[in-house]
């Protein structure tokens, strides 16, 4: 994504051909407080979409769990999927395989992800996260 962006970055520079553009992070300010709107997954909805947020395995956010690091501050955090909720989203490993390859051509698509990035980010996938 950052390889991506710092060539969008000169080609705009270089050309005027503005970079691409990612749908904002969505918020709800009906509570006390605004928040992030998230999926079924907790995962926030908008930005930029990549197989770890389409292809999930678990739950990634910015924000850090309550009580964390300040390593964890700047991290965020993490959190795993239990075995029944991977049952439910890829039956089998070729279906996750099938989803994780299906979001990373999403992600060069809309210009998040070098072509030339592919086959780094394909080998990142987790398949022995999936139960089984």
């Amino acid at each position: 994504v950052v390889k991506a962006a710092l060539r969008a970055l000169d080609t705009w520079v270089r050309t005027g051909e503005a970079p691409p553009e990612a749908a904002r992070l969505e918020v709800d300010e009906s509570g006390d407080a605004p928040a992030y709107r998230r999926d079924d997954n907790g995962i926030a909805l908008g930005g930029i979409r990549t197989p770890h947020v389409d292809a999930p395995v678990a739950t990634l956010s910015g924000e850090a769990a309550p009580g964390a690091s300040l390593i964890c501050l700047l991290s965020g955090s993490t959190v795993p999927f239990t075995p029944e909720r991977l049952a439910e989203l890829y039956p089998s490993t070729d279906a996750y395989m099938d989803a994780y390859a299906e979001a990373a051509d999403a992600a060069i698509d809309a210009g998040f992800v070098l072509a030339d990035d592919r086959e780094t980010l394909l080998a990142d996938a987790q398949p022995d996260a999936l139960p089984g």
